[in-house]
């Protein structure tokens, strides 16, 4: 369940956080495979933009699940997640996230959501809830995202992230 839990946050970290040079070595240690040092830093921060944060960029796929699957922000899906993390003592602002969604603090970016499974994963006895919240608020979705993710993304940092989100 540990590795589980490692992927997941490793995951939840690349959907909130630019990469920066310190996580660009860790990543090229974790992966050396992919062949970051080739890859210009600047190349890497602006697939992150184009994909997650710009929706004019033509490569921008929103990572929030009311978007997704009811086509709109804050849409019911919202509620519903900020429902289940306020069942469990679940606190979005104790995230290291970048000052981009760290200040929107909308429930149901996937980051978040991989985050909060991750810690149901964590705890013995929410094992059960973790299912249900799995079932009910990621795989309806996260897949087809993944695939989506895979074939946008212009760097190998967010083909990672895809592969690493399709083993979720």
């Amino acid at each position: 369940m540990s590795e589980q839990v490692a992927l997941l946050d490793r995951a939840a970290w690349l959907y909130l956080n630019e990469v920066d040079a310190a996580a660009l070595t860790i990543l090229d240690q974790a992966f050396p495979e992919l062949q970051l040092q080739a890859v210009a830093l600047a190349d890497i921060r602006q697939d992150y933009y184009d994909l997650f944060c710009v929706p004019v960029s033509g490569r921008y796929l929103s990572p929030f699940e009311s978007a997704q699957r009811e086509g709109r922000l804050w849409g019911s899906i919202t509620y519903q997640v900020a429902e289940w993390y306020a069942l469990s003592g679940f606190n979005l602002g104790a995230l290291t996230t970048s000052r981009i969604w760290h200040s929107q603090l909308i429930p149901d970016h996937i980051g978040y959501e991989l985050a909060f499974y991750s810690a149901l994963l964590s705890l013995p006895d929410q094992h059960e809830q973790a299912a249900a919240f799995r079932s009910r608020h990621l795989l309806p979705w996260v897949l087809t995202y993944a695939e989506a993710l895979h074939q946008k993304a212009r760097t190998p940092v967010y083909r990672l992230l895809a592969e690493l989100t399709m083993q979720v």
